[in-house]
């Protein structure tokens, strides 16, 4: 069995390719700590204009060898994984959250990253702490999900720039296939660099605010909620 990484990304400027090469060796190194092969997908937006990570994921899924996805950023790293893909495998859930705390480290302790070889966490305490920690309730990055789940219901590539794709993924996943298992004490760290244009910390444009707000009022309802995945198919098909 094969675990296929998806990793969305697109070069924007010189601080996220850094970042982007950091997080790609390590998952040259985490080869050993899975119990499977892993196969590491970039995926790229095949559309101009604003980023949608729906489009990059649906890219890597397109050529995703694996049964097993394992969902992550190109910006992040979450040490704990591999033992959320071990409770996929066990069936613990239809589907698994890998992340329950995400800590942003600034750019000092990012810096210490990536020139002194520090690992995110030691960074963290002795170069500056970080910019905030928040409990991670959404689907995205640290998602495991089996590729035939990821295929019928996959991220949104509707929503534009910055948010709100993976909370709204959450719902669809959660819904339709029904609650994920969790990883106790799973902390994912997020690498500095400067972030996308958006209205605020929790709302990144009107138009992918309605959206999710979509997929908020049709959480529990398979029937609203497979309607919202078929638009979303549809939208995938005119993009690729």
């Amino acid at each position: 069995m094969t675990i296929s990484v998806l990793i969305p990304y697109r070069h924007v400027d010189d601080q996220r390719e850094r970042v982007f090469r950091w997080v790609m060796e390590r998952w040259g190194e985490a080869r050993d700590t899975y119990s499977e092969p892993l196969q590491i997908v970039v995926g790229r937006q095949a559309s101009e204009g604003p980023w949608r990570k729906g489009e990059a994921y649906w890219d890597a899924l397109s050529r995703a060898e694996g049964d097993i996805c394992l969902f992550v950023d190109a910006d992040t790293w979450c040490p704990a994984l591999p033992a959320a893909v071990n409770l996929l495998v066990s069936e613990a859930g239809p589907w698994v959250r890998g992340i329950d705390e995400v800590m942003r480290l600034n750019a000092t302790a990012t810096e210490a990253v990536l020139t002194e070889d520090l690992a995110p966490g030691p960074a963290r305490s002795t170069h500056g702490g970080v910019e905030g920690t928040y409990r991670h309730a959404a689907a995205g990055a640290g998602t495991v999900v089996w590729r035939k789940d990821a295929e019928r219901i996959p991220v949104d590539p509707r929503f534009e720039g910055w948010g709100h794709e993976d909370s709204a993924w959450a719902f669809a996943l959660s819904t339709l296939l029904g609650p994920p298992a969790e990883v106790d004490s799973s902390p994912c760290y997020h690498l500095w660099h400067e972030p996308q244009a958006r209205q605020s910390r929790t709302r990144g444009s009107d138009e992918s605010w309605r959206l999710w707000r979509r997929y908020q009022r049709a959480q529990g309802d398979a029937g609203a909620m497979t309607g919202l995945v078929e638009e979303s198919l549809k939208a995938l098909a005119i993009s690729s």
